[in-house]
């Protein structure tokens, strides 16, 4: 089911995650509440929310889910990279062996989409203190995290402010010697 809200927001961290999944939960019903929920957040290039997408709810410990379904909206829509979440209502918001190896099988499957899982956040209920899977270092290498991501984007914007920088230059010393060119002409043409 696709969420309509916090589209456009930039994700730049957990807690920016924490943020979007409370404001959803806190619209629920206090019994819905009390379920698990998974959700795929689908991020552009510059880590803006293009989708999110509540892939399942659960019980109150578990919920089941499926690549394929986790994936569908993403390669629908283009997405660059997904940020995947999940509540856990006890509160605790520390990984399972199944959280863990659910986080190793979707890293894997976006792998071979081409689709980043940039995190993995898991939102204890009532706990503001996310768990982030990139953080704790627990995704696989070939997935890289938000931090990689934000890495890999101020490295393109530092080359693109040196090239933009050496344009100017060489656009101002054109200018410089067309000036020049022109004054010499000028001295020229008066001296003749």
């Amino acid at each position: 089911m696709l969420i309509h809200e916090n589209l456009g927001m930039e994700v730049l961290c957990a807690e920016d995650v924490v943020f979007v999944i409370n404001s959803i939960l806190k619209k629920e019903l206090i019994l819905d509440q009390e379920k698990e929920h998974f959700w795929a957040i689908g991020v552009d290039v510059r880590l803006r929310i293009k989708f999110i997408d509540l892939v399942c709810i659960g019980g109150l410990c578990k919920a089941h889910i499926h690549t394929r379904e986790v994936f569908r909206h993403a390669v629908h829509e283009g997405c660059d990279s997904l940020i995947l979440a999940h509540n856990h209502p006890s509160g605790c918001n520390e990984p399972s062996k199944d959280d863990i190896n659910l986080t190793r099988t979707l890293s894997d499957g976006g792998h071979i989409l081409g689709i980043n899982v940039l995190d993995h956040i898991i939102v204890g209920n009532g706990n503001f203190s996310p768990y982030s899977f990139n953080r704790a270092k627990l995704l696989p290498e070939m997935s890289g995290g938000i931090s990689d991501k934000l890495n890999r984007i101020d490295a393109r914007i530092n080359e693109l402010e040196s090239k933009t920088k050496s344009l100017l230059r060489a656009a101002r010393a054109v200018i410089k010697n067309k000036k020049a060119k022109d004054l010499e002409e000028k001295e020229r043409a008066g001296t003749d």
